[in-house]
């Protein structure tokens, strides 16, 4: 947590109370994540029906503010 809230720029307080709501309302907190060695590629796994492909890193600014290319999928 406290590398996260270094690179968005956010406390470590806003960070767990933020997952602590999230679990509360019964929402998905975390993500199983896989890469490949020497590769620059990312595998999100959420849950049976929601993945993303990409290199964004697991952030805020992976996602939002930098010019990573994903993909994220979703299946009933």
């Amino acid at each position: 947590m406290k590398q996260i809230a270094k690179e968005e720029g956010i406390t470590e307080v806003t960070l767990y109370k933020w997952r602590k709501e999230a679990r509360a309302a019964g929402e998905a907190t975390g993500a199983n994540l896989y890469a490949l060695q020497d590769l620059h590629t990312k595998l999100y796994i959420f849950d049976k029906h929601s993945v993303i492909t990409g290199s964004a890193n697991f952030t805020f600014k992976g996602f939002f503010k930098m010019s990573d290319m994903n993909n994220f999928t979703s299946v009933a």
